[in-house]
């Protein structure tokens, strides 16, 4: 009798400890705002045409969105690959104002969890098959900075980027070699080597497209997929993040887009006859 209760209650500890251990992602989000103008003017010469903007999505661990508004319905909302998208039929020069709320967490290496390795192949590839000329001298780099286990490589990667390349906006988007050849580069430009450094080797990483928390412009960030720890964000810019140790905290701080930088720019794609003047905020919602 005894030995039954305690088996009985033995495999309810067990059961408790499992569920915790593959729940184990509990932490308070903060809402923020997204606000979104889209100056859309039809040319002399043109009737009609269309407009497709990037939305931030539901991101698992990661992002929550709770409300959207559009100034003008879309025609639709939809995903290519793991991208969200909006159409808009365009008729007449008018303004396209997109308010979304957002509840983002912090989600970095010490509160990663091990379910988050979704992967699709095709998506992958997609992202940020990288422009870079994959040259001796990446190889090379590439080869130096391998170590015995993929956490130690990505470190090293980590730290030869911010050791050897310095922060500075760039007026056109380059490649990261170009950054490694220069010895300065933006977030755009630190993310690219990152990621090219870390494929090279063999681990699985990807460009992150969106913005930061009271930020006018765009950002770019990475992840890597880590098998313990699923997919992994990490700043690649140490005088953004202000962490200067590996693996680097991720602060509350970011608004996930996407990844598919190659299939539409930055935040909107047009039909041709239409040109567009767009603006951007990201803030803490106080209310």
């Amino acid at each position: 009798m005894y030995k039954k209760k305690f088996l009985l209650w033995l495999l309810f500890l067990l059961t408790i400890c499992s569920c915790s251990k593959t729940n184990s992602f509990n932490n308070t989000g903060k809402k923020i705002i997204y606000n979104a103008t889209y100056s859309v003017t039809l040319d002399s010469n043109t009737s009609h045409g269309s407009i497709i903007v990037r939305l931030p999505k539901n991101y698992k661990y990661r992002q929550r969105i709770i409300k959207e508004e559009f100034s003008i319905k879309p025609k639709k909302i939809f995903m290519d690959g793991d991208d969200r998208l909006a159409l808009f039929s365009i008729k007449e020069t008018v303004d396209i104002d997109i308010k979304i709320i957002v509840e983002i967490y912090k989600y970095d290496f010490y509160n990663a969890v091990s379910d988050d390795k979704n992967f699709d192949e095709e998506i992958y590839t997609n992202n940020l098959i990288l422009n870079n000329k994959v040259n001796n001298e990446l190889i090379e780099l590439a080869e130096k900075l391998k170590s015995d286990s993929d956490i130690d490589t990505i470190k090293n990667i980590y730290n030869y980027i911010n050791d050897n390349i310095n922060y500075r906006e760039q007026d056109i988007e380059r490649l990261g070699y170009e950054a490694l050849k220069t010895g300065n580069g933006d977030c755009s430009d630190f993310s690219d080597l990152f990621v090219t450094l870390c494929r090279i080797n063999n681990i699985k990483s990807r460009t992150i497209l969106g913005y930061g928390i009271n930020g006018e412009y765009g950002h770019h960030w990475v992840e890597v997929l880590y098998d313990s720890r699923g997919w992994i964000p990490i700043e690649p810019v140490a005088s953004i993040s202000k962490t200067f140790t590996f693996p680097p905290g991720m602060k509350n701080y970011y608004l996930y887009f996407g990844f598919n930088i190659f299939n539409y720019n930055y935040t909107f794609k047009v039909t041709n006859g239409l040109s567009v003047e767009d603006s951007f905020s990201v803030n803490n919602l106080t209310r």
